[in-house]
């Protein structure tokens, strides 16, 4: 892992053991993209409430070279986040889907290229015929 990690607790108290957890992630999603030039953790309780429990939130902002990526992990009324670990694993299985779709292998870089060069205005000129 080559690139600062910045990890924040806001309304909570501060755990090592959170801190080592959202390290080993980094680490991780360091073997996913190589050139992550920045990764900023911030965990955050916003409300805390009596009958549900307490409801985490991670935010994670991340650098790569020509991309700048915010993911929020939140609870939603599908899944509920009162656990910080899975809160955590959660948003960082969301980074690293969101890094694998940005990373973009040369070839297919590409072939994208050659795919736009051949249509017009997004129909393929092979149906244009005579029009071109």
């Amino acid at each position: 892992m080559n690139f600062p990690l910045t990890i924040t607790f806001h309304n909570m108290p501060r755990s090592i053991q959170i801190e080592e957890e959202v390290q080993a992630h980094a680490k991780r999603l360091a073997k996913v993209h190589p050139r992550i030039q920045q990764c900023e953790v911030i965990l955050d309780l916003p409300h805390h409430h009596r009958n549900k429990g307490n409801e985490f939130q991670v935010k994670i902002r991340l650098g790569i070279p020509g991309h700048t990526m915010a993911l929020t992990s939140s609870a939603t009324r599908h899944c509920d986040y009162t656990d910080v670990h899975k809160v955590v694993r959660d948003a960082f299985d969301s980074a690293r889907r969101q890094v694998r779709r940005c990373r973009v292998k040369p070839w297919e870089k590409r072939q994208r290229e050659h795919q736009r060069a051949r249509t017009f205005h997004g129909v393929p000129a092979t149906t244009l015929g005579s029009f071109v």
